[in-house]
């Protein structure tokens, strides 16, 4: 079904995002830069892997109201 197809990709790229956005990311990301978040599906119908592109490097990206200080 499309609608839960696209659901599962809005939950996905939201839970990226909400990863993004704790400490334990945000620290490793002070501490090391070659850490990068990325948002997947994987269909367990026929096993293909989908990549979101929703990707994360830095909290650059997040804006400044989510970058942990």
């Amino acid at each position: 079904d499309k609608k839960v197809d696209r659901l599962i990709e809005l939950n996905v790229q939201e839970q990226v995002f909400n990863l993004c956005a704790t400490s334990i990311i945000q620290n490793a990301w002070k501490e090391r830069d070659d850490l990068a978040v990325h948002g997947m599906i994987i269909n367990i119908g026929t096993g293909e892997l989908i990549d979101q592109h929703c990707t994360f490097t830095n909290n650059d990206e997040l804006g400044e109201v989510f970058a942990y200080k």
